[in-house]
């Protein structure tokens, strides 16, 4: 079961496949886990961010996306920007609690990452 629990979390962080198709694998898993199985990095964020801004991923995909990773125990956050990236996530998956969902949105969120990779 874990071997399938973890192919579908890499699958999800990676937003390797659609949408919908990530929802359904994501769905039937629980979300308490008694210890992470996959880690969200930097990098995962800003690839999805990056899609979106080339016009492979609408707002509402990035949304859905960052909504099935929120408060996943199975999901860790990279140790070296653990607050950052939880940040970042809630941000996405909550845009009603920042203004709504916008492109505005995505380019704060992205470019708050981007600038630590340029440190």
């Amino acid at each position: 079961m874990d071997s399938i629990r973890i192919e579908a979390l890499a699958s999800l962080l990676g937003f390797s496949k659609p949408i919908e198709e990530l929802e359904a694998s994501i769905s039937g898993l629980e979300w308490d886990a008694p210890e992470p199985l996959v880690t969200l990095s930097l990098d995962d964020v800003t690839s999805v961010l990056r899609r979106h801004f080339s016009g492979e991923l609408s707002i509402e995909d990035v949304i859905r996306w960052s909504e099935l990773i929120e408060g996943r125990e199975d999901i860790e956050y990279s140790s070296a920007r653990r607050d950052v990236l939880r940040d970042a996530i809630y941000k996405l998956a909550n845009p009603d609690l920042h203004g709504g969902a916008s492109e505005k949105n995505l380019i704060d969120v992205f470019e708050r990452l981007r600038a630590l990779t340029v440190k």
